[in-house]
């Protein structure tokens, strides 16, 4: 019988020897995610985001002049720089002096060529409550299409007003998002992943695995436990032999 617990207690052992540090990996970096800057950063692996049930983010593009509008998710960019966030996709961008205008669905943003925000415009300054498109007339003149009406601007942005169907408008074009352009973009973009703090936690809890991972935390649980009853009767045991 002793021989046998003997066997058992290190085949056991074993097993708990490895959970015990693979929770005590996870459990230090998880004292140290501040410093180590882990709950700042965000998971993009495709895996991690496949188990989080994250679903990629949508990205949308197109350009003016030399500069390139995205959006990724919720955040804009003007070529490769984030400079803000909107929920509501993109819709076009114009290059309007050294001024590039942005407008979303329910906004028109004006930036510094730079990428410098200068003012964000809505319904209450006399765009449309959804925004379709934008371009530039032959003369120059901004106009927003809500898909049924126009509205044109005066020439320094403040006064919009609503005019009749124009032509020769330059619209702004807005096409899908390239996979090797998203791909870049999302090492620049928040995460919309989790953090890996976040990440680290489930891993430290068997979370991250579902119902599966639970258990064997749990288990490993019972196994510690199990080892010191074992170990606790070999000792006796030890000493009645002698």
């Amino acid at each position: 019988m002793h021989h046998h617990l003997h066997k058992w207690h290190r085949r056991i052992g074993a097993f708990g020897a490895l959970i015990a540090i693979y929770l005590a990996i996870t459990g230090l970096l998880l004292n140290h995610t501040h410093d180590l800057g882990l709950d700042r950063t965000h998971a993009r692996s495709n895996l991690l985001l496949k188990l989080y049930k994250v679903k990629p983010q949508a990205g949308r593009t197109t350009r003016t002049g030399q500069l390139t509008v995205s959006q990724l998710g919720e955040t804009l960019f003007l070529d490769n720089r984030p400079v803000g966030q909107d929920p509501m996709p993109i819709t076009g961008a114009v290059l309007y002096g050294d001024m590039v205008l942005v407008t979303t669905r329910g906004h028109l943003y004006i930036f510094t060529s730079q990428g410098d925000l200068v003012e964000i415009l809505n319904q209450s300054a006399g765009l449309p409550a959804s925004i379709q498109r934008i371009g530039l007339s032959i003369k120059s003149r901004v106009i927003v299409d809500d898909g049924n009406n126009y509205v044109a601007a005066d020439p320094d942005l403040l006064t919009w007003t609503a005019i009749t169907s124009p032509t020769s408008v330059d619209w702004s074009d807005v096409t899908a998002m390239f996979p090797e352009k998203r791909k870049k973009l999302s090492a620049l973009a928040p995460g919309a992943g989790p953090s890996w703090e976040r990440v680290l936690q489930d891993l430290h809890s068997g979370r991250l695995f579902g119902a599966a991972g639970i258990f064997l935390i749990d288990l490993t649980g019972v196994i510690i436990l199990l080892l010191a009853i074992s170990g606790f009767v070999t000792i006796i045991m030890r000493k009645r032999r002698t």
